[in-house]
């Protein structure tokens, strides 16, 4: 049977109310009845439902809008699941290889302590991207994609373990590494140094910022780094959001982040910056650096200048390279302007004059040194009055184009001492001008010979090229005037004995063709023209003259002074030989006694060679030529081939070789019959070698040899034997006694092949 309970034993509540405290004091030792335990669990749905102390305006029984136990308690378990990035780091050095772009780390100590999460997976673990073979074959730039380009989720930091600071490159870029395992690896698996192996390929993100290169600016360091590992929040390590070297740390919300708390933050502490800073300047903005005064400093003002203010300051740009770049910069200072440096410097304008200038008082332009003042076009230097340069050491005027230095009156340009060079470098002529005379004159040597005048011209440099030329020229007179002279005067001697100077006319050197010569040439064509006088000075002078003709001058009678020469052009046209005369007549003056000078017409060969003898070749006496004979030493010598299958020196003894027409061999057969034939000039075997085969020489000998002993060929290839009495190869009679070695002979073989 059922039992019921009677409605009347559980009356509803008098009264309502949702809005009772907490606590044990509130809701239990204070129950008076069933209507406050109701009205207590009314007060704990009003709590749960709104989650405040209910004031009045919430109540128990209002909707629930958001989420019920059971979805909340199924967003709790999503929440605990929910995977989060976390940036682990790794102590262990870590030394990069030398040129090196990537490093493979070892297990244990180097390797992630978390399993390998391998690609795009969602499991736990350190991320890593799949290569396509073994780790340790070579760098690469796989990734894990992430939320960019430049964020991977294998991206690594890199820090230098010597300075604690972030690894940068030289240009101040920073060095990630990208965390990658091998084709063989298994998601989920423990890092080894085998199939689930693992590596750092070294990157900087690269020009485009839209992916990364690679890199070998960490190459000889030793290095840490820190990693991107995968946990849900369940499992979440307590230090995930701890600061890591190169991370953010986040102020407290109450914090007022304004520069004013970063400067006073930071007190005296220096700043340093690893990467980059940029500072952009909105349009017409203006960054300032004031005094306690509040007055400026120093002001950069966006797109239009950086001012240095302030009656009192000083502007020092201390650093080892200064660039000032702009489109005016100005400097204007009320009291001195310097600008000092240490090294070489320049100040260039691209576009326009550049001017330095005094208002008042003198423009001065001064070096330890040479000042060298080099202009594009024109140089223009004008002086009020007077332009005075003085120079302590060198004055080196350089022009690309020309340069003219010209004045109104008397000028001069001297040097106290040295030489005095005007030249032209590479090509044009040196052109002296005068509207009177042009006088060169070599200064007086006191006490001693008189300085010399010396016009060169310059010498071929290649080719079949002439030596250049010395023309003087005088201009020509007018009307029925004479012609001006031509002097050349070297200085006198400036006492007795002394000796006066010269004047050299001197024809550039031959280097590969045809030397060059000094060309005398009259103004006429007669035969009786006068190139050159050869004369003396002073009261005691004389002179000779040369002519050139066409005719002989005794035939028909040219004038000349005694001892000149007469030079008969050897270009006629009835091809008549030239020939030459000198002037015999004996008067005071000029004379026409003319004497034809011959002789000195024996020709041979155009060369010859030391000791050869020289025979006249024809009957004319006229031509000679070389003998096959020489003279060596004391002994007549004939040459021939050298058969004897090795090399002959000289003092060695050859004979005939039988079976060679002129040709020689040695032998080992004593008092050998065979013509033999001391050497004079040895050879190689087949060259040629000079025998003697009369006269004095020097040959080897096996034996004591005394002065009248006789010699003939011995047992050793090469050397004669000595003998008191001759045999039947004797061949020579010693001069000289010697204990073996060399010995000196006269020939008595009258055989001669």
């Amino acid at each position: 049977m059922v039992a019921t309970r009677q409605s009347t034993q559980l009356l509803p509540s008098d009264t309502y109310t949702d809005t009772l405290g907490t606590g044990l004091a509130a809701l239990q030792t204070a129950a008076s009845s069933g209507e406050f335990d109701y009205n207590a669990i009314r007060s704990q749905v009003n709590k749960l439902i709104h989650g405040i102390v209910p004031t009045g305006g919430e109540h128990w029984y209002d909707a629930v809008t958001a989420r019920g136990v059971i979805e909340l308690d199924s967003d709790l378990s999503d929440l605990e699941g929910k995977t989060i990035l976390c940036r682990v780091s790794t102590l262990a050095d870590i030394v990069v290889g030398g040129g090196a772009n990537v490093v493979t780390l070892a297990s244990p100590g180097q390797v992630p302590t978390e399993v390998s999460a391998i690609g795009a997976v969602t499991t736990s673990g350190a991320i890593t991207a799949q290569l396509a073979g073994a780790v340790g074959t070579g760098n690469s730039s796989v990734v894990v994609p992430g939320q960019n380009a430049l964020a991977p989720k294998n991206l690594c930091v890199l820090v230098d373990t010597a300075t604690g600071d972030v690894v940068s490159t030289p240009g101040g870029d920073q060095v990630y590494g990208l965390l990658q395992g091998p084709s063989t690896a298994t998601n989920g698996n423990a890092f080894d140094n085998g199939a689930d192996g693992v590596q750092i390929s070294l990157v900087v993100v690269n020009a485009g910022r839209n992916g990364f290169d690679l890199t070998t600016a960490a190459a000889g360091l030793t290095i840490e780094y820190g990693y991107v590992a995968r946990s849900t929040l369940e499992s979440v390590p307590e230090e995930c959001f701890a600061p890591w070297p190169g991370g953010l740390v986040d102020q407290a919300a109450a914090v007022d982040v304004t520069r004013q708390n970063a400067y006073d933050n930071q007190g005296t502490s220096t700043v340093t910056v690893a990467t980059n800073a940029t500072v952009n300047l909105a349009a017409t903005r203006a960054w300032r650096l004031r005094d306690s005064l509040s007055a400026n400093m120093f002001v950069v003002t966006e797109a239009t200048s950086v001012q240095v203010a302030g009656a009192a300051l000083i502007f020092d740009v201390d650093a080892p390279i200064q660039d000032f770049d702009g489109t005016t910069f100005d400097v204007l200072m009320a009291g001195a302007v310097s600008l000092d440096a240490g090294a070489t410097s320049n100040f260039t304008v691209s576009a326009g004059n550049i001017s330095v200038g005094a208002s008042a008082g003198n423009a001065s332009l001064s070096a330890g040194q040479d000042v060298d003042i080099t202009s594009g076009t024109v140089l223009d230097v004008n002086a009020g009055t007077n332009m005075d340069v003085d120079v302590a050491g060198t004055f080196d005027l350089l022009s690309g184009g020309t340069f003219s230095i010209d004045g109104t009156g008397a000028s001069n340009i001297t040097v106290t001492t040295g030489t005095f060079t005007v030249s032209t470098e590479t090509s044009g002529n040196l052109d002296l001008l005068a509207a009177d005379a042009v006088n060169i004159t070599a200064g007086d040597e006191p006490a001693a010979a008189g300085n010399s005048v010396n016009i060169t011209s310059g010498s071929a440099t290649g080719g079949n090229n002439a030596g250049g030329e010395i023309s003087i020229t005088v201009g020509d007179a007018n009307g029925s005037s004479s012609g001006e002279d031509v002097v050349i005067s070297a200085g006198s001697a400036g006492a007795t004995g002394a000796t006066g100077g010269n004047v050299v006319l001197r024809p550039g050197l031959e280097t590969a063709g045809v030397p060059g010569f000094v060309s005398l040439a009259g103004s006429s064509n007669g035969d009786d023209e006068h190139i050159v006088e050869l004369s003396t000075g002073g009261s005691n002078g004389s002179a000779a003259q040369m002519l050139v003709g066409t005719s002989d001058p005794d035939a028909t009678a040219i004038s000349a002074r005694p001892a000149s020469l007469y030079l008969r052009n050897t270009q006629v046209a009835d091809g008549t030989a030239g020939a030459v005369w000198i002037n015999t007549s004996d008067v005071a003056g000029e004379g026409t006694d003319w004497t034809e000078i011959s002789g000195g017409d024996v020709t041979g060969p155009a060369s010859s060679v030391d000791n050869e003898v020289a025979l006249f070749s024809g009957s004319t006496g006229k031509v000679v030529k070389a003998a096959s004979i020489r003279f060596i030493g004391e002994a007549i010598c004939i040459a021939k081939t050298n058969r004897s299958g090795g090399p002959l020196a000289v003092n060695d003894l050859a004979v005939m070789d039988i079976f060679n027409a002129n040709s020689v061999t040695t032998t080992t057969t004593a008092d050998n019959t065979d013509v033999v034939y001391p050497v004079a000039i040895g050879g190689a075997n087949n060259a040629e070698v000079w025998l003697v085969i009369a006269g004095r020489f020097t040959v080897k000998v096996t034996n004591a040899a005394t002065a009248g002993d006789y010699l003939g060929t011995s047992g050793t290839a090469g050397s004669s034997a000595s003998a008191t009495f001759p045999g039947t190869g004797t061949f020579a009679q010693c001069d000289d006694s010697a204990a073996g070695g060399l010995v000196t002979a006269s020939f008595i073989n009258t055989e001669v092949y």
